[in-house]
């Protein structure tokens, strides 16, 4: 069977339906709506602090008999399901457990909650990555994930249900404040803040207001050994929120997106970035203050963004990303002096600098939990595609590459993984309740970066995107549905190619879809592998 296996597929129930004529029998479950609109945490949600207050975060005493019971009844709809052929059945079984036991996410977490993730981008790899690394341990206890991207309650109490051993939970950015205090991590990882369906959720700063109330009510104290936050020093979104926690771990990896960062979410005032005009530090102070971790023609807004009003700024990390090298400083170092730590070498077989990011703020959440860096990104060398990105897979007689991007972040991140590619380029987007109903975003996406390759257009909003396609410039097809689509990218010939189809048809193609696309796109290859 070629393409994602059934069992790879999500279940969907917290997305949204699928369409462009699939049936979802090859895993997808039926009734994939979401529960309602998507808030950050407040006083009415979830497990959110009462009143807007902290809410203290610790670990369960024990699970209850009524938990017991509900999981029993979750398991048994979950094989239900996966018998049925509607679905791997995680979220289905954690509705089930919810339902007869409310408080089951704060028990089942209990004291094994080893790391929470959290991002806007990047936070299912960044997720598969921590999990490798804790896998490797010698002798390890084992580890359980959320790894095929259910990151709301549901999907999170199944995870927990799955085995024995430590929890490396991915959890949606819009919903973290609420389940921080259920789940009492270890660690919890925050990587970056920007725009993402912008009908559904909060302004970014609304966001990182939540995350901060969270975070303050951590204890990590040393007889607890719990609520480390590890965060990404380079995005201020997530600095001033980690800046309540009691104890952060400051890592620089850079960012490949600044538009949702440039103002301060303390004070609202313009950020400013060494080498602004707005910079009133001399060239050799704007040179100091860039990051340890700064590289050339690196787009971050990293290297020294201040706050020209407060006192906001960035921290000075304690792990930094160089390239594709990950070296760890000490406390007090600075300048040249920190450039000649001792680094280490971060391959991976994911592509692209982004995900070089991801590995290194889990292999600093790795540290946190016991293993030294290195070991830590060793054990990710092996990690390939994650929940179908970066798959492989074949349909209509083409054997294509998918990638996912949701966002303007995501799209600018898939443009710098796919390089200089030759192939047909096919670009499809929706506007489902999972994707955002607002497509004013693509407006904000470079692509004029695609001037040159030869695109087809497809998806419910193939309109919205052709429209941007000829603003900027870019020759393009548009054609109706997805599997019409990967025909006429076929039919555009292989690299090397004119701009004319005509030539003989291409074996491989990029393809980029959003949310409920990208699904749809992973359930064609495998309709067509069970044939």
């Amino acid at each position: 069977m070629s393409g994602a296996a059934s069992s790879a597929l999500p279940d969907g129930p917290e997305r949204g339906p699928l369409r462009d004529g699939v049936e979802p029998r090859a895993g997808v479950e039926r009734g994939a709506l979401p529960e309602g609109a998507a808030t950050p945490a407040t006083s009415d949600s979830p497990g959110a602090p009462a009143g807007g207050r902290t809410a203290p975060v610790r670990p369960a005493g024990r699970t209850g008999l009524r938990t017991r019971a509900a999981r029993v009844a979750g398991a048994a709809a979950g094989t239900a399901s996966r018998l049925l052929g509607r679905g791997a059945g995680e979220v289905v079984a954690g509705k089930v457990v919810l339902r007869l036991a409310p408080r089951a996410v704060h028990e089942l977490a209990g004291e094994r909650v080893a790391a929470v993730v959290s991002a806007t981008n990047g936070k299912t790899t960044t997720t598969r990555l921590l999990t490798a690394a804790l896998a490797a341990r010698p002798a390890g206890r084992g580890v359980v994930s959320n790894g095929g991207g259910a990151n709301m309650r549901a999907g999170i109490v199944t995870a927990l249900t799955s085995g024995p051993g430590d929890a490396v939970l991915e959890v949606d950015e819009m919903h973290l404040s609420g389940l921080l205090p259920e789940l009492a991590p270890r660690v919890v990882v925050l990587m970056n803040l920007s725009r993402d369906q912008l009908d559904r959720t909060a302004e970014t700063r609304q966001l990182a207001a939540g995350w901060r109330t969270a975070l303050a009510g951590l204890d990590a104290s040393a007889e607890q050994g719990r609520g480390v936050v590890v965060a990404n020093a380079d995005d201020p979104l997530v600095v001033w929120a980690a800046s309540s926690a009691p104890r952060v771990v400051w890592v620089s990896v850079g960012a490949s997106w600044t538009a949702d960062a440039r103002s301060c979410p303390r004070c609202e005032q313009l950020l400013t970035l060494p080498g602004d005009p707005e910079d009133d530090r001399d060239a050799t102070a704007a040179a100091e203050a860039a990051p340890a971790g700064a590289v050339p023609g690196d787009p971050s807004p990293a290297g020294g963004w201040r706050c020209p009003s407060c006192s906001l700024s960035r921290p000075t990390p304690s792990v930094v990303l160089e390239g594709d090298v990950a070296r760890e400083l000490d406390a007090g170092t600075a300048g040249e002096q920190q450039r000649t730590a001792a680094g280490h070498p971060v391959r991976l077989a994911l592509p692209g600098q982004a995900n070089r990011r991801n590995a290194v703020m889990a292999a600093a959440a790795a540290r946190e939990l016991g293993l030294d860096l290195g070991s830590a990104l060793a054990a990710m060398v092996d990690v390939g595609d994650v929940a179908g990105r970066y798959a492989w897979l074949r349909a209509e007689g083409v054997r294509f590459w998918l990638l996912l991007a949701k966002n303007p972040a995501g799209w600018v991140e898939n443009f710098d993984v796919m390089g200089a590619s030759d192939r047909p380029l096919l670009l499809a987007i929706n506007a489902q309740g999972a994707d955002g109903r607002d497509t004013s975003w693509i407006y904000d996406v470079p692509f004029e970066r695609l001037v040159g390759r030869r695109v087809v257009v497809a998806g419910e909003r193939a309109a919205d995107l052709s429209l941007r396609l000829a603003v900027a410039g870019v020759e393009h097809q548009r054609v109706p549905g997805l599997r019409e689509a990967l025909r006429a990218a076929r039919a555009l010939g292989a690299p090397g190619s004119g701009p004319e189809p005509g030539g003989p048809p291409a074996e491989e193609v990029d393809v980029v879809g959003n949310y409920t696309a990208f699904q749809q796109l992973r359930v064609l290859a495998a309709q067509e592998g069970a044939r």
